[in-house]
């Protein structure tokens, strides 16, 4: 059993199963079984980068990767010039997801906009 909380940028639509039911569809085919081991990993992975990165990485930086983690998850960067961002996003919301405070996030964002 687990408690599990999931946040979207996007309207969404989640389906909750009983581990019993997923675990037996997902046997039924090799592939889907593979791409979920798959997926296990890629989380896991993602998990580590994210500790290494706050454990290691100043705000700054802490940032910059996320910006453009997200601008190349929709479209491929521009490097010669600006990038929009894809999705709107609260200075508070970005905060919690590099593991920063508010604070430090408007601070870093008006900075960057003063320098151009």
């Amino acid at each position: 059993m687990a408690n599990v909380s999931a946040y979207t940028i996007k309207n969404s639509t989640g389906l909750v199963l009983p581990y019993d039911v997923w675990h037996s569809e997902i046997r039924k085919d090799i592939n889907i079984y593979e791409k979920v081991a798959q997926n296990i990993t890629f989380k896991q992975e993602s998990h580590i980068e994210a500790l290494l990165a706050c454990f290691t990485l100043d705000i700054d930086s802490r940032l910059r990767a996320f910006l453009h983690s997200l601008i190349k998850s929709y479209y491929k960067p521009n490097y010669a010039g600006w990038n929009p961002m894809p999705v709107r996003l609260t200075a508070t919301l970005i905060a919690a997801i590099i593991s920063a405070s508010r604070t430090s996030v408007s601070l870093t964002l008006s900075y960057w906009m003063e320098k151009g």
